[in-house]
């Protein structure tokens, strides 16, 4: 009898056993893999149960959560999209975050080291965790002129403050809606997504921090500053743009200038 009961003392001690490496395994080994896991929509919906923190634009959101009724709780809305879309970005239920929304999703889910004790607070009040607010540097005026200035070409605009170094405005052409890519419709923003990666103007790219064309030349800041200070010129002035260059003593072409200046180096 005692031999019985031994052997099935052994094989509930080896169940239990199992049982405890296995919820270790779960628990610590594969806790963030499994949370990443993009069939996990626990998870996702977890992180929409907190009120995502506001983008602030001179004290006004420019992109914000707003309450609803279905099973994410909350609903990210920009204000005046396509002129902010490369500072905020966007945030997908079915992708990664852009933007701002990508940079500091900690402190705007509230899950960052300095919200620490914000978290705690929760914790003990029972009071629903809210993420915190971000204000930008972006002057709403300097951004609605670069906005404008650059009309329907396709390009970008970055004004910065040489004192601090601050971004003032940043502009991208053709922008686009980051609304349609955060309704809580997966098949939607995946069709939103796929229109515009297909569109040939590449409204997701941000040309201000992600497109590979070289910056204009920034001394021509300079000469420009100097020529409208001179009285002479305004900034609709027209230039002309010479094929050749005279040096004393003969006619040198651009090829044979930059030539020149590579034997030199």
């Amino acid at each position: 009898m005692n031999r019985e009961l031994k052997r099935v003392s052994i094989v509930v001690m080896l169940m239990f056993v199992a049982l405890l490496t296995s919820t270790t395994i779960i628990q610590v080994f594969q806790a963030e893999s499994l949370s990443a896991d993009s069939r996990n929509t626990r998870t996702l919906y977890d992180s929409y149960m907190v009120e995502r923190g506001a983008i602030l634009v001179a004290g006004t959101p420019i992109a914000q959560s707003v309450p609803t009724d279905d099973n994410y709780k909350y609903l990210r809305t920009y204000s005046n999209a396509a002129l902010y879309a490369p500072v905020t970005g966007f945030l997908p239920i079915n992708g990664a975050a852009t933007g701002l929304e990508r940079a500091l999703n900690g402190e705007l889910s509230g899950t960052s080291d300095s919200q620490f004790f914000d978290q705690m607070n929760s914790l003990v009040t029972g009071q629903a965790s809210k993420g915190a607010s971000v204000e930008v540097t972006i002057d709403p005026v300097a951004q609605q002129a670069a906005w404008d200035a650059l009309g329907n070409l396709t390009g970008s605009v970055i004004v910065t403050e040489p004192k601090t170094g601050r971004i003032l405005a940043m502009v991208s052409k053709p922008s686009y809606d980051p609304n349609l890519l955060a309704v809580h419709d997966n098949q939607a923003v995946t069709d939103t997504y796929q229109s515009l990666v297909s569109d040939p103007g590449n409204p997701l790219i941000n040309r201000s921090i992600d497109a590979l064309n070289p910056p204009g030349s920034v001394f021509k800041l300079v000469v420009a500053s100097a020529a409208i200070e001179s009285g002479k010129f305004t900034p609709d002035s027209a230039f002309p743009n010479l094929a050749t260059f005279t040096l004393p003593g003969r006619l040198v072409d651009r090829d044979q200038l930059r030539r020149w200046h590579l034997r030199r180096r």
